[in-house]
């Protein structure tokens, strides 16, 4: 315990709130019981598979759920006692306070869940499948660790919002965890979205089975996850850091999934580098929505901000920019390389389900269709941040949420027989100019009576 503290002072006291020799024995015993009650209860010839079953939804319970909630109360717990701001004060350094909470004020679930995790192994030869079990329970531990991660992010995230003396909900915080499995899910679909429906799948030429693919992206995308933790970590700690993790993982998103999209034996291919930015593109502008919609939007950020601009000092600039202000650029471009790269084809092809599926039969389309998805967005941002820079920017956020709502989904079924659907989103069937300019316009009117409100503010 000495070396531990000397080491990582957060999580050695973790291991000495958490493991007591009360709950030591207690986690083996109830498994043992719950073992030997499902083998009883098990028929003849299925007992291996029982247990398989039983540790794996121990790891769903203990490691997920149980632990979901102890990563998340980790940084909450610390805010509603008010020994958060110690806790910053202190010089345990922002990577060992990263590990103390990942690993340490989980830690009573991990010992858990490496005990069913053992069970899951040892009967995983005495399945149907026994290859991809064993690659499951390994995707199990990669995904928890990155579950924790999302569930630490959003606790941060969510006590830079709260004002100073507000009791935080620990459940508020479980969007974090749906955030992440949106994000796995658009990765994952994005093959059913260009016809990638084959069993075996293909990552630069390498040939990998569903259950590899999960394994590959829980281990990219947790370490993704747990370096987010270190700079939000930093960021808790007042230091301020260039967006430059921000743009590795934008490169790596590319890379990473432009293997997926490659034909078999090629290292080029246009339609796969066309889809790859239309999927970034995407991927970036819902992170836009959702981190806009999470973090901060202080006047007095946005001042400094705009001052950093005027006089040029953009390292200033980058070092306090929201990441929802740094991702509109990265969406930007992956969005031009998307439709720069489809322009210089003969066809649609390269996106031809995708084109059918939003009624796109030209490239004009494509290209004004991609112009009204900017102007949808610039008008969105724009109303967020008008709510924000109102008298009234309490539950601005929540407000945004309800507006959205009824732009995208109350009024165009109210107006449906009134042909007015190119206000709300995009559509094709009024024409090039109606699908282009109505949004744009939308975007600049926001923008002209925002532009009016800041100011009266700066």
């Amino acid at each position: 315990m000495k070396g531990i503290l000397r080491t990582n002072p957060e999580i050695a006291r973790y291991l000495w709130l958490e493991l007591s020799p009360q709950r030591l024995i207690a986690m083996p015993g109830i498994l043992a019981l719950l073992v030997f009650f499902v083998l009883t209860i098990s028929g003849e010839g299925e007992y291996w598979n029982s247990v398989h079953y039983l540790s794996f939804y121990g790891i769903i319970i203990i490691g997920f759920l149980w632990g979901m909630k102890n990563a998340s109360d980790a940084i909450l717990d610390e805010y509603n006692e008010k020994t958060w701001d110690w806790q910053r004060m202190s010089n345990i350094g922002p990577w060992k306070l990263t590990l103390g909470k990942l690993f340490g004020a989980t830690v009573y679930n991990w010992y858990g869940v490496l005990l069913c995790w053992i069970l899951f192994m040892f009967s995983a030869p005495y399945t149907e499948a026994p290859k991809a079990e064993i690659q499951t329970g390994f995707t199990l531990l990669f995904a928890l660790v990155a579950f924790h991660g999302i569930m630490i992010l959003s606790a941060l995230l969510l006590a830079r919002r709260i004002p100073s003396g507000t009791r935080i909900r620990s459940n508020r915080i479980f969007l974090g965890g749906i955030l992440f499995a949106i994000i796995l899910s658009t990765l994952f679909s994005l093959f059913n979205l260009f016809q990638k429906t084959s069993i075996s799948i293909t990552w630069y030429g390498i040939s990998l089975n569903y259950n590899s693919l999960l394994l590959l992206a829980a281990v990219a995308y947790g370490a993704w996850t747990v370096a987010g933790c270190y700079r939000s970590m930093r960021a808790e700690l007042q230091y301020t850091d260039l967006p430059d993790w921000w743009l590795a993982f934008f490169v790596f998103n590319f890379v990473f999934q432009y293997g997926f999209l490659l034909p078999n034996g090629m290292v080029f291919d246009q339609a796969a580098l066309t889809q790859t930015f239309l999927v970034l593109f995407l991927e970036m502008l819902l992170l836009v929505y959702m981190l806009a919609l999470s973090e901060q939007k202080d006047i007095v950020q946005f001042r400094k901000l705009t001052a950093s601009f005027r006089k040029r000092h953009f390292n200033s600039f980058f070092r306090h920019a929201p990441l929802w202000v740094v991702s509109i650029p990265l969406a930007l471009l992956a969005g031009f390389a998307a439709l720069s790269s489809l322009m210089v084809r003969d066809d649609l092809s390269a996106i031809s389900s995708l084109a059918q599926s939003l009624s796109v039969n030209s490239k004009a389309e494509a290209a004004a269709y991609f112009f009204a998805v900017l102007g949808f967005v610039g008008r969105d941002l724009g109303i967020l941040l008008l709510l924000h820079f109102s008298d009234r920017r309490k539950r601005a956020d929540a407000t945004m949420l309800v507006y959205l709502a009824v732009l995208y989904f109350v009024l165009p079924s109210l107006s449906k027989d009134l042909r007015l659907a190119p206000l709300f989103h995009p559509d094709t069937s009024r024409g090039l100019p109606a699908l282009a300019g109505l949004p744009l316009v939308e975007a600049v009117v926001v923008w002209y009576f925002l532009a009016r409100r800041w100011g009266k503010i700066a």
